[in-house]
């Protein structure tokens, strides 16, 4: 793979866009090698595929994040505000959410209560902030910003084992 070199008069944004970008070309293979091996079940060949709510404002992360998810042989809807995580959550009526607790418009926290009085869905918070234990539940999975595939797949593994102890 040939490198990206942004020009110098780039933003530290678009630098650093473009070193995620050269990963995702690694953390494909990784993710291939995660669900040969039985991703989140851990038992070769019993994964099965899930349908993942991401909500997520951020466009790169959503694509990046999407991409992976994909890989690992996930069905992903993305959208990016409270008011379409909410929706879409009632339409997709997905196996697991995973969530920007902070969002431009509306908050995760809020989508994901919202989205809970409908029935218990396996859920994953990611911030790039740290949250105070005000905003989680105890046992809230938090993943932060930014994160490895390995990181990812651990924390889908945990949203799924709280589900099956609450």
């Amino acid at each position: 793979m040939t490198a990206l070199v942004p020009p110098p008069s780039a933003p530290q944004g678009v630098s650093d866009a473009i070193e995620v970008a050269e990963r995702v070309g690694e953390q494909t293979q990784a993710a291939q090698s995660w669900f040969n091996e039985g991703g989140a079940a851990g038992t070769p060949g019993t994964i099965a595929p899930l349908r993942i709510l991401l909500v997520e404002d951020d466009a790169i992360i959503a694509v990046l994040t999407a991409e992976t998810l994909q890989s690992m042989g996930h069905e992903v809807c993305t959208v990016a505000n409270e008011a379409d995580a909410v929706s879409a959550a009632a339409r997709e009526r997905p196996d697991l959410l995973i969530v920007d607790a902070h969002l431009s418009e509306g908050s995760g926290l809020s989508a994901v209560r919202r989205i809970l009085l409908n029935g218990p869905v396996p859920h994953i918070f990611v911030s790039g902030d740290v949250l105070s234990a005000e905003q989680l539940n105890p046992s809230a999975i938090l993943l932060q910003k930014p994160f490895q595939e390995k990181d990812l797949a651990r924390a889908i593994s945990q949203a799924f084992a709280g589900l099956a102890t609450r």
